[in-house]
């Protein structure tokens, strides 16, 4: 990108700007304040703002969904085959079964492999409802966590201003480094 600054003559800069901002070094990109706003620019500008996001819950969903419809749909070819050959015959040895198209094929293996797939396909489904219940049940505990922080502060501050206790602004403006010194050593402990 072009630096927007102009040289003492008046003429448009032409070297490149510093990445993310709207100048070069010369005309001031390397500053403190320009560099900071710039990592901010240029950071922002990676994000996919306004671009659709997966909801990670309803991703979660949408797979243990179609899990369970491949397992059926392995279960109901898997009850066509032993309804037309049988258990023994669907299971055990060579058997072949003719399709609607007049084919004949092998159906013991076929039928193996289907049954195979259903477990499996059933398996995953009942591992990621587990996820799912985790992941309902952890994000529950984080609300009802930050409900207790919420209630933690109000109760505090309603102490802190309480005009019985005759604190000075300068006793409260101390509370929140002494708050936070006595979190981290709660944290470390």
């Amino acid at each position: 990108m072009q630096c927007t600054a102009h040289r003492r003559n008046g003429s448009p800069c032409r070297n490149d700007t510093v990445k993310g901002a709207t100048v070069c070094r010369m005309h001031g990109g390397t500053a403190p304040a320009v560099r900071r706003n710039a990592m901010i620019r240029h950071e922002l500008s990676r994000w996919t703002i306004g671009d659709p996001v997966d909801d990670p819950g309803l991703l979660l969903l949408a797979a243990m969904t179609q899990a369970r419809i491949r397992a059926a749909q392995h279960a109901d070819a898997l009850d066509q085959i032993l309804e037309r050959e049988g258990w023994e015959h669907a299971f055990v040895g060579d058997s072949y079964a003719v399709d609607d198209e007049g084919n004949t094929h092998k159906v013991g293996e076929y039928a193996r492999q289907l049954a195979q797939w259903e477990a499996r396909e059933r398996q995953f489904a009942a591992d990621l409802a587990v996820k799912a219940l985790t992941a309902g049940i952890a994000e529950r505990q984080i609300h009802l966590a930050e409900q207790q922080g919420t209630l933690i502060a109000d109760i505090l501050r309603a102490v802190l201003n309480d005009p019985t206790l005759g604190l000075t602004d300068q006793q409260r403006a101390r509370v929140p480094g002494v708050t936070r010194r006595v979190l981290t050593a709660a944290n470390t402990a």
